[in-house]
């Protein structure tokens, strides 16, 4: 293997086999930000990706841990999730069920039994008759956790459907069907960017403490909703055909963004008084914040620029055009660093050794496409032959593969967490929802604290700009500060209306976790 095939970003760790380079096409992406990021996988299937490995690593019997470091090397490790199709054709599949529901007293409660069981192998379906003695209950189980599906809004298909995490029973794979109804690996959605979440935190300084409090508040079989997605399900608690995977690839050992992740899932989890049936929504919101952070702070190490960022935060403030357009501005700057970040990876394999020694082999053109082809998994033209032609062809096939992926994960992430909002005529900015506010105070609000200290510590740790004094300090001349003065006191005001203000004087007003 040629030594161009070394060739990676700065600090990188080596591709495992176990990620399938072999099938990535122009892969800068991957090497900047890991395999992979696309804009079809939203918050929630980030998050329910993740808990399937975990879920995996925790009843796989040859596994100690979940989250097991990894010793200077990149993980390699395979994992099985189960399809759970008895319940994924339940809840997403018998109209039967429905109709037979519907027709009320015209059926006695064996005849509606009855008519359901019609046509049916008897062996996959005695369990619920054994379960349910009245029909209604049945269906009003179903009916229960079809509320719990997760972007319900969404037209996937069946097996692309998934369940608001209740338990290990409610978690599943992803995949596509082929001839014959047997079960292939087509992970349309679950398309692993959850598996870089689960190599964050296993690369994270508190893994140990995430697996504690996951295997208590997430892994659990006693939660009421995973009490009823188990009495939909056959008694083995062996899935007949699991899905198999192969763990991917994230390139860096470790990164600000792991710890800052792997910390707020410690904060929200081990808030003890916050029902276990409540910690999903803010986890996802949580855990795609991380996420854009992660996409923003990459680019800028690429290029070489600060990773504080500064995202300047919407609070729906009247006549805010001035904060809007400096948001706005600066949700531009952050997407285009994508595209710059990836051209800066091309350029500096055209200035590497390896690549300007090409041109001493026998046969250059052949040496440099077999490169390209080692290096990034382009296959440059038949009739380019110029070095620097192959290097722009393969510039242009990559970014536009990025803007039709990676390029457009930032948009999805910050309106599916609530970060970000689009308006016809206006364009895009960040702005903040109540589900989002609600999660960051969850995550970062123990004793009462005061606002502006609580103001810092969202500069310092997500890089937000809500009000005039972190303004100014980090946007200089375009701090519009009167709209930030007003920007925070629609802040507070939305807190307090949250249950999160509580103001003791006009000088003085603290932010409290109920929770905590």
């Amino acid at each position: 293997m040629s030594r161009a095939k070394r060739f990676k970003v700065d600090g990188a760790f080596d591709v495992p086999e176990t990620a399938q380079p072999d099938s990535w096409k122009v892969n800068v992406e991957q090497m900047i930000w890991g395999h992979r990021l696309i804009n079809d996988q939203t918050s929630w299937l980030l998050l329910l990706e993740a808990l399937a490995i975990m879920s995996a690593r925790a009843a796989d019997k040859n596994v100690e841990r979940i989250f097991a470091g990894n010793d200077g090397a990149h993980e390699e490790f395979v994992y099985q999730v189960p399809t759970r199709r008895h319940l994924r054709q339940v809840l997403f599949q018998d109209h039967a069920l429905d109709a037979i529901a519907r027709s009320g007293d015209e059926l006695s409660e064996d005849a509606k039994w009855e008519k359901w069981l019609d046509g049916r192998n008897p062996k996959d379906i005695a369990h619920l008759r054994e379960r349910f003695e009245r029909f209604s209950s049945f269906h009003d189980a179903v009916d229960l956790l079809r509320a719990a599906v997760v972007e319900p809004e969404r037209d996937r298909r069946p097996t692309s459907r998934h369940l608001v995490p209740g338990g290990v029973d409610m978690l599943m794979a992803d995949y596509g069907l082929k001839a014959g109804d047997k079960v292939n690996n087509d992970r349309k959605f679950f398309a692993r960017g959850g598996e870089l979440v689960f190599l964050m935190l296993n690369r994270s300084k508190q893994a140990a403490k995430v697996e504690e409090l996951v295997r208590k508040r997430l892994l659990t079989a006693g939660s009421r909703w995973n009490k009823v997605a188990r009495l939909l399900q056959p008694p083995s608690a062996h899935d007949p055909d699991p899905v198999q995977y192969k763990i991917g690839y994230l390139p860096l050992p470790s990164h600000p963004t792991y710890d800052r992740m792997a910390e707020d899932w410690i904060a929200l989890l081990s808030l003890e008084q916050l029902p276990d049936d409540q910690l999903a929504e803010p986890l996802m919101r949580l855990t795609g914040l991380h996420i854009v952070r992660y996409l923003i702070e990459r680019s800028a190490e690429v290029l070489g620029r600060k990773l504080e960022q500064p995202i300047p935060l919407d609070m729906a403030t009247e006549s805010a055009a001035g904060l809007r357009r400096v948001s706005r501005e600066r949700f531009q700057l952050h997407r285009e660093m994508s595209r710059l970040a990836i051209s800066k990876v091309i350029d500096q394999f055209a200035e590497s050794d390896e690549w300007k020694a090409a041109a001493d082999a026998g046969d250059p053109v052949a040496m440099r496409k077999k490169m390209l082809k080692e290096v990034f998994s382009h296959e440059v033209g038949p009739k380019t032959t110029d070095a620097d032609a192959m290097i722009e062809e393969m510039r242009v096939e990559a970014l536009a593969k990025h803007a039709n992926h990676l390029g457009l994960m930032l948009a999805t992430q910050t309106d599916r967490i609530g970060l970000g909002v689009t308006r016809a005529g206006q364009g895009r900015w960040y702005a903040a929802s109540n589900g989002f506010l609600e999660a960051i105070v969850l995550a970062n609000v123990t004793a009462p604290v005061e606002l502006e200290q609580h103001l810092e510590r969202l500069w310092s740790r997500y890089s937000f700009v809500v009000g005039p004094l972190v303004g100014q300090r980090v946007l200089g001349d375009d701090a519009p500060f009167e709209q930030l003065r007003s920007n925070q006191r629609i802040y507070e005001e939305r807190l307090r209306m949250l249950g999160f203000v509580e103001r003791l004087s006009d000088d003085c007003a603290f932010v409290r976790n109920p929770y905590y």
